[in-house]
């Protein structure tokens, strides 16, 4: 009888990892993740597709260098289109909502466009801004919320209208309100309504407990659920001095095993659209410490 029980619990054990690996073998192009070094795409623009498609990744948030040509560009894109990824053009910074530095993005965007061909258009504009690490956060809140926003409406309303436009942001916004000229009311909301799709910063390692993924991922989801947007859970893999922020400190089974779990956690969300990994070099250091 002891027997019996041993062989049917192995089996269901067995079952739960065939379910997690088929889930991520057969989620298409689940993740993405963020390309910060614009140089990469000259020295090894190669590596960075040949990862991609070993990992299934179907978007790079690609950092925009208006020093480099445009051909660098034009040519990544059209073999990441080839191989069914897409390109966002990444850009932002906290300092931009005292800067007119997203107009420049928006001349550059549309000169881009302009000059390339239909395969080699970035898909959309990735913006990363993270204004809570100026000091005026600290000083003066909800005037930093306010030019926040204001940033973000600029460039939603001046960009292409044929491209997407996506926002990374922290798990804590959904927590956050607002009541400026925008408006007022949840500024998590607002940024769910205000862009096609968030790249939600969970950057936990635990799944599970009041301190992790899901728990703090649910409230941004929820809320694309009322406002029939996407959002994306977002990861973290560079070296941070705090094991349960990074999986820089962990094994790549951990990671593997997260993973695998998010995704049949949030197999039937139809408004969850994936898992981002920040970012392409860490990510692949990583993986390659444990080859």
């Amino acid at each position: 009888m002891k027997k019996k029980a041993v062989i049917i619990v192995s089996l269901s054990c067995f079952v739960c990892i065939c379910i997690w690996f088929f889930v991520l073998d057969k989620q298409e192009k689940t993740f993405a993740t963020w390309v910060w070094d614009s140089q990469l795409l000259v020295h090894e623009h190669e590596a960075i597709l040949s990862f991609s498609e070993q990992q299934n990744i179907g978007a790079l948030y690609v950092q925009i260098d208006q020093t480099l040509p445009f051909e660098t560009y034009q040519s990544f894109i059209a073999l990441a289109n080839e191989k069914n990824i897409n390109v966002f053009a990444l850009d932002g910074a906290p300092e931009w909502i005292h800067t007119p530095e997203w107009k420049d993005l928006l001349a550059w965007i549309y000169d881009y466009s302009a000059t390339s061909n239909p395969n080699q258009q970035f898909t959309g504009i990735h913006l990363d801004i993270e204004p809570y690490l100026l000091p005026d956060w600290e000083e003066n809140p909800e005037q930093v919320i306010l030019d926040f926003q204001t940033v973000i409406q600029h460039v939603s309303t001046g960009m292409p209208p044929e491209m997407e436009f996506e926002l990374a942001v922290p798990f804590w916004f959904s927590t956050m309100t607002y009541d400026n000229r925008h408006g007022m009311g949840s500024l998590g909301r607002w940024l769910v309504q205000s862009a096609d799709q968030l790249s939600v910063m969970t950057y936990r390692t635990d799944l599970l407990g009041e301190n992790g993924l899901i728990e703090l991922f649910d409230p941004f989801l929820q809320l694309a659920k009322e406002e029939n947007k996407k959002v994306r859970i977002a990861i973290e893999t560079i070296e941070i001095d705090n094991e349960r922020v990074s999986f820089y400190y962990h094994h790549q089974s951990k990671l593997d095993e997260t993973i695998r779990e998010l995704l049949y956690f949030y197999k039937k969300q139809s408004h969850f659209t994936g898992i981002d990994v920040h970012h392409y070099q860490s990510w692949r250091d990583l993986l390659e410490r444990e080859q």
